[in-house]
């Protein structure tokens, strides 16, 4: 071995927490792919798990600005008579 060590178990281990920050994960996922390498034990397992941490971060992104920003949300109506 040429002094590059195996950060694979670190790496799937980091894509699995960044599923529960999702504002944090969106930042830590991108790192997490670009320092993935085929030497790594679980290389292609962390890539997989990076996409679906991916994904599940903007998602959970979504799901915090449509709570914020009403958008798509059922309009109301109010009639207010002749006065």
């Amino acid at each position: 071995m040429n002094g590059e060590r195996d950060e694979g178990l670190v790496l799937l281990m980091l894509n699995l927490l960044s599923c529960l920050i999702a504002p944090l994960g969106l930042i830590i996922t991108p790192v997490v792919l670009k320092r993935n390498k085929a030497t790594n034990t679980f290389y292609k397992l962390v890539f997989v798990a990076g996409v679906i941490s991916l994904l599940v971060n903007v998602f959970g992104l979504y799901a915090h600005l449509g709570n914020l920003f009403p958008w798509g949300g059922p309009s109301s109506v109010e009639y207010i008579g002749n006065q």
